[in-house]
């Protein structure tokens, strides 16, 4: 395949032209084949085709894609994350073949070969067949890229010309340059070497009268002189002294082959520094970003792509601001005048006579600073030219708020499958194709850091027969990770160092803590306790500035939220090791006594619940936290997790106890059983190596109500009996008789009223004699549902309302709204149906108002079965399939199927088979996984029966 964008757009496969479609179309191709192997954004793309985009420019672009997939090959057009990939071989499109000998010609240029670079240039210039992409329908973007392009055509042709002068073609270049001139009449580069060669071609007065007629021109057109460059060739020519001209300074660093990714941020970098107009400020973007996220490489990768925009050279150098002595700008402003010629004594005494000289040596000219590794705007300052011509590219690991109008680009890890392509670029696709979990797995544990991922892929390249699995075998051992990723005089120890070495001492040590914490986000606050202060806010400011501590978004309730990457965790953790452990231990038990006291606070600001332990003997007083309670859950739900484990590891029983059972409600009111169940489990460890009985119990109980809620009552049994001896064997009559509640629930669940009722009495005892009074509602409202079940009736109603009126009492309006949902059918039953729907509009409300979704749910359940009972199918279709839909969601098997199975059972009524098979063969499934045998056997049969229908 070979792609030509110098010239009108074309593409042939095996010899025969390949039809591209319309202009639009075109366009597209035009602008994925400029960023050739990398991502186009979608935002991108439109920018480049339209100048006014469609209404829905995401499916015109689909539907260009596809075409263009057709007609190239599906495995050229590629889509990815947030756009696409065009794949392109190095030698099928004649621009990078340009730019390849392009370069090849500058470096000899540079080592003063000019016949190779006139060879290279006329080489890459007959690669040309006119405008470039010619006769698009172009947008904004990539019109600029084609002008681009253009300008780049133009500077080879200078730099080509520039090389003839020197080998002695001085005729040849004088007939070849005066058509180019009446093109561009303005460009004073052209006439400036027409004047040369025509001096050195012996000419003279022909050169003095180019001269005169470029001033006249630009005088008569612009109103302005000729500049520098055009007046020291006019010098030359009148002392008859035209000699060589100096080839463009080329310092920069090789490109990086394999660059990957980083499609956005260099896009921004690209477009902020194209040269500005003559004078306004010279644009100045600066990277940052944490350590080995690849600054210098995207850098590099920039300062290359914009080479042919800044003609008279491109400067590079080493600020070493992450050294132990940080480059003054006094000697970095030598080299500079040394790269454009100034030695000796010419070189000014004071640093600002230095800075001057420089700005006015760039004045007249296009060049591109590139200054890598900046400490602080204060180094940086001195460097910067005046002129728009000219433009400056600065990395670091910190932002420069104050180099004033600079554009500032971050660097983060790269996506997964970013560095996933980066290790098969290194190590070789085939390789990693071989074992693409190992793969992945290798590229987790280098955080998607480049530098790892480079060192990682180094290792494998020099260990031809290594398997992946076993690079990644030695990577799972965390402790040792950061020993593995060292290869030669690169590391990523070395580099994390060299930001921490930086720090003041404050924050190098709440740095080594936050390693000990673990991969979740923590909220800022936590570095108040870890450092035992009131306010660590600077010291959090340092640690982000410095790109060690990611910002990774606000939190529900608008809070940021901070967290270090996998390595430089581990790093943090290695520095944390060197600490007194009993300092560590301190810094550890206050972050976890703010953890419990705030979760506290925060869960009292929740409807009443029985899962809620007594706040600690020793809670600190302190206003009630100004948030919404579900809200700060759900933000925390990770951190609290790490916080539980975190006590589990260093010994604080009590503390991990508390925190998972001070979650439950939360977790109760969002059905989050997964997590009720691993933040207790993590807990339980801590309790029963500590003997902490009391704790134990609660934990038991809690695991019991999650396997009562996932309908696991032998589990949910066993749970709750040692939950019950354990409560016994602490004295906590509370938590004795929360485990014999739930046991009656139980037995309720198994059709055992009598022992249901057994339970209810012997646990409202319990509350009694505990002064819950909260528990003793509930527990009266138990009592109505086992005397209902055992057909006492009158004593039922007399039960709930001794419940409700004590609920009301309370202001306990969520166990209201319980009590009200769960009795509704004895309501029914006695012959009270508007009462029955009272209560569940009633129960409703209240659980609507607290953004209770799971006791909205079941509200629904029943109100479904009381409307199905009446006949009333349309309400009760509505009512059914929220819950199916909320249980589904909340993993609620059995009552899913319940619902299912009603629903089935409403559309066989109204003679609806379709919809009824559909319905009846959910409710099958869910049976089935719930290990509900005879239901599932009793649901079988229904649908058996419809089929014979």
């Amino acid at each position: 395949m070979e792609f030509r964008l110098l010239g009108p757009l074309a593409a042939d496969h095996a010899g025969t032209r390949i039809e591209l479609g319309g202009p639009r179309q075109r366009a597209v191709l035009a602008a994925l084949l400029l960023r050739a192997n990398e991502v186009a954004s979608i935002a991108h793309l439109v920018e480049s085709v339209w100048d006014r985009p469609p209404a829905s420019p995401k499916t015109n672009l689909r539907t260009y894609v596809s075409s263009l997939r057709r007609r190239l090959g599906r495995d050229r057009v590629l889509t990815r994350e947030g756009g696409y990939l065009l794949r392109v071989e190095p030698d099928e499109l004649d621009l990078t073949c340009f730019e390849d000998l392009l370069a090849e010609a500058e470096v000899a240029l540079v080592r003063g070969d000019a016949r190779r670079a006139v060879d290279r240039f006329a080489r890459a210039l007959e690669l040309w067949r006119g405008e470039p992409a010619d006769g698009l329908a172009t947008g904004p973007l990539l019109r600029a890229e084609l002008t681009r392009l253009g300008e780049r055509r133009l500077t080879a042709v200078e730099h080509h010309s520039q090389a003839r002068i020197e080998l002695g073609e001085h005729r040849a270049v004088v007939d070849e340059l005066r058509p180019l001139l009446a093109r561009h009449p303005l460009r004073e580069e052209l006439w400036a070497q027409l004047m040369t060669a025509l001096c050195r071609a012996g000419r003279r007065a022909e050169a003095l009268d180019a001269y005169l007629d470029v001033r006249r021109r630009l005088v008569d057109e612009l109103g302005v002189e000729p500049g520098p460059r055009l007046r020291a060739a006019h010098a030359a020519v009148l002392r008859d002294e035209a000699t060589p001209m100096l080839a463009p300074v080329c310092q920069l660093p090789a490109d990086v082959p394999d660059f990957t990714g980083r499609a956005e941020q260099l896009g921004s970098v690209l477009a902020a520094l194209a040269p500005e107009t003559p004078g306004s400020p010279a644009p100045v973007v600066v990277v940052f970003g944490g350590p080995g996220v690849g600054k210098s490489t995207l850098a590099f990768r920039a300062a290359h792509r914009l080479a042919g925009a800044f003609p008279d050279g491109q400067l590079y150098l080493d600020l070493a601001g992450t050294s132990d002595s940080p480059r003054e700008p006094a000697s970095l402003l030598t080299e500079l005048l040394r790269a454009l010629g100034v030695t000796g004594a010419g070189v000014p005494d004071e640093a600002s006579a230095r800075a001057t000289l420089f700005r006015s040596l760039l004045a007249e000219r296009r060049m591109l600073l590139v200054l890598d590794d900046a400490a602080h705007g204060e180094q940086v300052r001195p460097l910067l030219p005046a002129a728009g011509g000219c433009a400056v590219l600065v990395t670091g690991r910190r932002l420069l708020t104050d180099l004033a109008g600079a554009r500032h680009v971050e660097l983060g890890v790269l996506r997964e499958e970013e560095a996933h392509d980066l290790l098969a670029s290194i190590v070789g696709a085939e390789r990693v194709a071989r074992e693409p979990a190992e793969a992945g797995a290798i590229v987790r544990a280098c955080a998607c850091l480049p530098l790892a991922i480079r060192i990682a892929a180094g290792k494998l390249v020099g260990r031809p027969a290594w398997p992946l699995r076993l690079l990644r075998e030695r990577l799972d051992d965390e402790a040792r990770r950061l020993d593995v990723l060292r290869l030669g005089d690169l590391g990523v120890r070395a580099s994390f160092r060299a930001s921490v070495d930086t720090l003041p001492a404050a924050a190098v040590r709440a740095f080594q803590l936050l390693g000990l914490l673990g991969p979740q986000t923590v909220p800022g606050w936590v570095l108040g306790p870890l450092l035992d202060r009131s306010d660590a806010e600077d010291v959090l400011d340092t640690l982000v500035d410095a790109n060690l501590l990611a910002l990774t978004g606000i939190d529900g309730t608008g809070s940021p939220r901070y967290r270090l990457h996998d390595l430089l965790r581990a790093y943090a953790a290695e520095g944390a090791a060197d600490l007194p452990e009993g300092e560590r231990q301190a810094a550890v038990g206050r972050l976890l006594t703010a953890w419990l006291t705030l979760a506290t606070r925060v869960g009292e600001l929740m409807p009443v619940s029985l899962f809620r332990p007594p706040p600690p003997p020793d809670l600190p007083p302190g206003p009630d936290p100004a948030v919404d309670p579900l809200a700060w859950f759900e933000a925390e739900r990770s951190a609290l997790l790490g916080a539980i484990r975190l006590a589990v590891d260093w010994g604080f029983d009590e503390t991990a106890w508390r925190l998972a059972a001070t979650a439950g409600p939360f977790y109760d009111v969002r059905c989050l059983y997964g997590d009720w169940r691993q933040s207790h489990e993590l807990a339980l460890e801590a309790v029963r190596s500590a003997g902490n009985a009391a704790g134990e119990a609660v934990l038991r109980r809690g695991l019991g109500q999650v396997h009562l809620f996932r309908d696991q009552l032998a589990a949910a049994a066993a749970e709750l009996t040692r939950s019950l001896e354990l409560a016994r064997l602490a004295g906590d009559k509370r938590a004795e008789g929360l485990a014999v509640a739930g046991l009656g629930t139980v037995e309720r669940m198994l059709g055992r009223y009598d022992a249901a009722l057994e339970r209810a009495e012997t646990a409202l005892g319990l509350a009694a004699a505990a002064g819950d009074r909260h528990l003793e509602a509930q527990l009266r409202s138990s009592r109505a549902t086992a005397l209902a079940g055992l057909g006492r009736t009158e004593e039922a109603v007399a039960s709930i309302g001794e419940s409700l009126a004590l609920c009301r009492r309370l202001g306990d309006t969520h166990r209201e709204a319980v009590v009200l949902r769960e009795n509704s059918p004895l309501f029914d039953r006695v012959g009270d149906t508007e009462r029955a729907l009272s209560a569940l509009r009633r129960a409703m409300e209240i659980f609507e108002e607290l953004d209770d979704r799971r006791c909205a749910a079941y509200t629904l359940l029943r109100a479904g079965r009381l409307h199905a009972g009446h006949g009333n199918r349309g309400d009760a279709v509505v009512a059914l399939e929220h819950a199916a839909t909320f249980f589904a969601a909340t993993g609620n098997g059995l009552e899913e199927a319940q619902c299912w199975e009603l629903l089935g059972t409403l559309a066989v009524e109204e003679d609806d088979v379709p919809a009824a098979r559909d319905r009846l063969t959910r409710a099958l499934l869910l049976w089935r996984s719930v290990g509900a045998g005879e239901r599932a056997v009793k649901v079988g049969e229904d649908l058996r029966r419809l089929r014979e229908h």
